[in-house]
């Protein structure tokens, strides 16, 4: 059997592929690897944002898969190639709805996946009260079967990775770091965590029914964009000082959905300057109304009878804020809002012995700035023979995400077919418990108060 790696990539002809992807799977440089197929609606070699690689698709007889949007169709060419050339890697990088069903493919063929976030979702699930119970039991279902895999190609069961960035670059890992550290000395667990997000991004009522657009059209909204990669760094921060409550109960204190924005008055000033007119579809045309755009949640960690929580997390997403955006609408074939736009505050405290103050501010076009603060007991301070309050700036490039995602793409690559990087390891799909109890719980929430349990195993895979 031949070693020499070989990938299959679902979603290839995007922006998201275009710009992280297929740089490093059609790397010269990677030796003998081969980027074998590509499974999207789209030809490659003719997508607007996929075009220039032609060259390189045909020099490394990459295939264009067309799915049809029928999974079992889709299911049965992909399966039928598999057989004409098995591979080693299945990269997914479509529209989120399909992750779950294309993890489970790869893992019966054989394959190590690395996967976009959100790892599962469901077709309008915001404000699904049956949502929390289907997704959990999926994503329990998506380990079993990684459980018993076994690779192809290696002697070991298959690897499952989502590649959060915060998981694996500073500032983040500095704070994870720090909170273990003190935890493993003190055993003083995280106590309060509030993270508000503004994404900037203001919508007209007829981009929501554009095709790729984020995936209002089927329901699914800022929860699984940004919103999984927060949720997801605070499930990092309790597993790093873990608290020993095991019920987990959320609240949302206010939501706004595509249906609220649909339907009220839009920015008129704001329309003007930009030169359009607002002219809301047609009623009957748009499915997707409960498609999430603003919203807050408070989530407490604890002992089911305890009077007071151990833990404490608020999470606000503000989608409609400040936005750079220069152009009306999405194109036809956009996958992403031209403009990022990042201001985020975080606020972390671990009981009375540690405090972190982060500050982002970005902008996809002119960079920004991350600023972050440590407080520290005097005391433990000096123990520790650091300052009580150190203040730490880190400046942002313009192409500073897409960068960190090429980066860990790359070393997930690298660890699959033999390299051992363990700062890769915090991606690995394990870590997800937690993030997805946060993530069901949050669409709990946004039909009434939930509570779920958690169980010890929860905390193991970051201890």
């Amino acid at each position: 059997m031949s070693t020499m790696p070989r990938e299959i990539l679902i979603g290839g002809a995007g922006k998201q592929s275009g710009a992280i992807h297929l740089p490093i799977l059609l790397d010269g440089g990677r030796g003998d690897s081969r980027l074998v197929a590509i499974a999207d609606p789209v030809d490659p070699r003719k997508g607007q944002f996929t075009s220039k690689y032609t060259e390189a698709l045909d020099a490394a007889d990459t295939r264009w898969v067309p799915l049809a949007g029928d999974l079992g169709q889709d299911l049965g060419r992909l399966t039928n190639l598999a057989k004409e050339i098995p591979s080693d890697t299945l990269i997914i990088s479509c529209p989120p709805l399909r992750h779950g069903d294309y993890v489970a493919w790869g893992l019966g063929q054989g394959m190590d996946v690395i996967v976009d976030k959100p790892f599962l979702t469901l077709p309008n699930q915001f404000g699904d009260a049956t949502a929390p119970e289907k997704l959990q039991e999926e994503y329990l279902r998506l380990k079993e079967l990684r459980q018993s895999s076994k690779h192809r190609t290696y002697d070991r069961e298959c690897k499952v990775s989502v590649p959060l960035m915060r998981r694996v670059t500073t500032p983040y890992t500095t704070i994870l770091q720090n909170l273990s550290e003190v935890y493993e000395m003190t055993g003083q667990h995280l106590t309060n965590m509030q993270t508000t997000r503004s994404d900037g991004c203001f919508r007209f009522p007829d981009e929501f029914d554009r095709p790729g657009a984020h995936g209002y059209r089927e329901g699914l909204g800022t929860l699984t964009m940004s919103g999984y990669h927060y949720l997801d760094y605070m499930a990092a921060c309790v597993a790093s000082a873990p608290p020993e409550g095991t019920e987990l109960s959320s609240n949302m204190t206010s939501k706004t959905v595509v249906f609220d924005a649909r339907r009220a008055s839009q920015d008129t000033s704001f329309s003007r300057f930009l030169g359009r007119t607002n002219t809301p579809p047609e009623e009957g045309s748009f499915q997707g109304d409960n498609a999430e755009l603003d919203f807050s949640v408070n989530f407490k960690l604890g002992q089911p009878s305890a009077s007071m929580p151990d833990c404490d997390l608020q999470f606000s997403f503000l989608q409609r804020g400040a936005t750079r955006r220069v152009s009306p609408s999405y194109p036809p074939e956009a996958t992403h809002d031209e403009g990022l736009t990042n201001d985020c505050v975080t606020v972390i405290h671990q009981g009375q012995l540690q405090s972190f103050h982060l500050l982002v501010a970005q902008d996809g076009v002119n960079g920004g700035r991350v600023s972050l603060v440590r407080r520290l007991n005097p005391k433990l301070a000096a123990m520790l023979e650091l300052n009580p309050l150190t203040i730490t700036d880190y400046d942002l490039k313009p192409t500073e995400n897409i960068e960190r995602n090429k980066a860990m793409v790359s070393g997930l690559l690298g660890n699959f077919s033999g390299g051992n990087d363990r700062a890769y390891d915090l991606l690995d799909a394990n870590y997800q418990d937690l993030t997805m109890q946060l993530y069901g719980s949050t669409i709990g929430a946004s039909v009434g108060p939930y509570r779920t349990s958690v169980g010890s195993t929860l905390w193991v895979p970051s201890r």
